[in-house]
């Protein structure tokens, strides 16, 4: 399937993006790719070129990333909103 090497490749693209780096343009990426392999994908069918259990891996690597993210992100607008 090749738009699930495509989702794939994009999350080994971003495999060593440091926190500082991440911004909303990575998460976008990360999550659309989340989503895609998560809902379309049939793991263990062996039609990635990438290696599942790679791929897996990673996934809970960047999802702490995306984590840390989005929970920064909500406690600066939650401060903004209170600093108005």
């Amino acid at each position: 399937m090749v738009e699930a090497d495509l989702h794939a490749h994009l999350l080994l693209i971003h495999r060593n993006v440091v926190h500082s780096k991440v911004d909303d343009n990575i998460v976008t990426r990360l999550l659309v790719s989340f989503f895609f392999l998560s809902t379309r994908y049939t793991w263990n069918s062996g039609d990635l070129s990438v290696d599942e259990p790679e791929l897996f891996e990673l996934l809970h690597a960047l999802r702490r990333r995306v984590i840390d993210f989005l929970d920064d992100a909500s406690k600066t607008r939650r401060e903004a909103w209170y600093a108005e």
